[in-house]
Order: structure tokens, then C-alpha cells, then sequence
């Protein structure tokens, strides 16, 4: 995913590894899919450990910060941006502090991570996506006059339910590797998920 990041802003790379304009998925894309599932992974609601808001704020900040450093860099720069892939002011940085804070109060207000996800997963797909359409908002609009904020940035913004959702897999999976650390079922179906990871990233 490094290299990809790195590499896609050349004329050489294969375009079809870069990020997808519309539907499906790329390298890419599974890298910054993979990144907020590790965030999860490594979060103190997995140890169910409390952190209070100044804790939650600060861990924020750098994140934050970077992602409005980059976007003056590039405004400043006038380096090469693609708007629709977060929007005109929106980039990763700010997806993955927003996408944390609000995980972090979802799980405030609904504790059963199943539940949570469920009605994340119900939200996006059929109340954003099937009822409201959505999609044709984010895609067939995306050259169209940006009037305000949230319409500058939309891919961006209506992208966080997404990376919540994964974000909170993310902290249901490490919950499950703590829980079943030392047991034989878990280092079976550990050994099983890596054969299964490692086929489809060589296919």
C-alpha cells in the first residue's frame, strides 16, 4: 500500500492498482480498508480500557493537525489532487480522526458491538445508498458545482460510516484475539485466515 501510494502520482504505474473512481476495490483501496481495521485492532476499547476526553482529544490531534498541514501543502504547492476521492478539503488524516471520535461515542451510546455494527452496515447500504440514492449524489455530481462545506467535501464525509464500520470490526476482532489468545481454536482458525490472506494477496 506504501508503494502504491507513492507510485500512483507516476504516468508508469498501472492505473488499475490506483484507487477506484466508482465501485469495486483496487490495492488501494484495501490498503486504506486494512488501515482503519489495524486502528481498530490496537484502540483501548479492545482492552476496555476508559480514556476520558482530554486522553481522546490529544490522541486525535496529530491526526488532525496532519491532515491540515497536508491539505495547506498542497493548496500551497498546487500538487496534483484528485477531488474525487475525499473532496476539495477533506483527505485520509481527517477520515481516520473523525472516524475515531466518532467510534468512540457510538460505543458510548450502543455497548454491544454487534448491534452497533449492524445498524452502521444498515445505515450505509440501505437508508444512504438503496432509500436516499446516495451514490448518484457521489459519483454522477462529482465534477458539478460545490456550494458549501459538506458538498465540497461529500465524498469524504458520507465515506466515514464505512471506515467506522470497519474501524469497529476492527476493535470486535481484537477483542476476539484477546479472549481466545491461548486457545488451540484460535491458533487453528489464525492459521487458516493467514493461508486464506496470503492466496488472495498473491492472486
Amino acid at each position: 500500500t506504501c508503494i502504491c501510494i507513492l507510485a500512483v502520482d507516476f504516468s508508469i504505474y498501472p492505473r488499475r492498482y490506483a484507487k477506484t473512481e466508482n465501485y469495486g476495490y483496487s490495492i488501494m483501496d484495501l490498503g486504506v480498508g486494512l488501515f482503519a481495521i489495524s486502528h481498530g485492532l490496537v484502540s483501548s476499547e479492545v482492552r476496555n480500557k476508559q480514556i476520558n476526553i482530554k486522553e481522546l482529544f490529544f490522541e486525535n490531534l496529530i491526526l488532525c493537525l496532519l491532515g491540515l498541514i497536508r491539505l495547506i501543502l498542497i493548496k500551497y504547492f498546487s500538487y496534483i489532487e484528485h477531488i474525487s476521492e475525499y473532496g476539495i478539503h477533506w483527505n485520509f488524516f481527517l477520515t481516520l480522526c473523525f472516524m475515531k471520535l466518532i467510534g468512540y461515542y457510538l460505543l458510548k451510546i450502543i455497548k454491544n458491538l454487534y448491534l452497533l455494527i449492524f445498524l452502521i452496515l444498515l445505515f450505509h447500504e440501505f437508508i444512504l445508498l438503496k432509500y436516499f440514492q446516495f451514490d448518484n449524489y457521489l459519483i454522477q455530481s462529482s465534477n458539478n458545482i460545490r456550494k458549501n462545506f459538506i458538498d465540497a467535501n461529500r465524498e469524504g464525509i458520507f465515506s466515514l460510516s464505512g471506515y467506522i464500520c470497519l474501524y469497529l470490526i476492527g476493535i470486535l476482532i481484537g477483542k476476539f484475539i484477546i479472549y481466545n489468545e491461548y486457545k488451540k481454536k484460535f491458533i487453528y482458525m489464525g492459521i487458516i485466515f493467514f493461508i486464506f490472506m496470503f492466496i488472495l494477496c498473491t492472486v
